[in-house]
């Protein structure tokens, strides 16, 4: 088991901000759609181009936060990711995913 711990939302100075809903929900939603993608090559590509993606760097300013993932994307090979939650802090939406092993 390989376990990776982010957010899909880490701008400190969003939260509570009524902006970084919009953003957060944005975000959140270019990673579902990339993580549950059936290609894993074309996920990882996209994942690597994170930064082109909807309010990218309004909701990360950094990698900082997303190296997990994408660690836990590339250890999962071909399985395909599909969110296990999502939850709402301080005005923001978060999600969490899991790649579960065909083997």
């Amino acid at each position: 088991m390989i376990i990776g711990s982010g957010s899909t939302y880490h701008n400190m100075r969003g939260f509570g901000q009524s902006s970084s809903r919009v953003a957060s929900v944005e975000f959140e939603q270019y990673l579902n759609n990339v993580i549950t993608d059936a290609n894993p090559a074309l996920r990882n590509e996209k994942l690597i181009a994170w930064g082109h993606a909807p309010y990218a760097r309004a909701t990360h300013f950094g990698e900082d936060h997303l190296i997990p993932l994408m660690v836990i994307a590339g250890a999962a090979k071909n399985s395909v990711g599909k969110r296990q939650f999502m939850d709402e802090a301080f005005g923001v939406v978060m999600a969490g995913y899991i790649f579960e092993s065909a083997a």
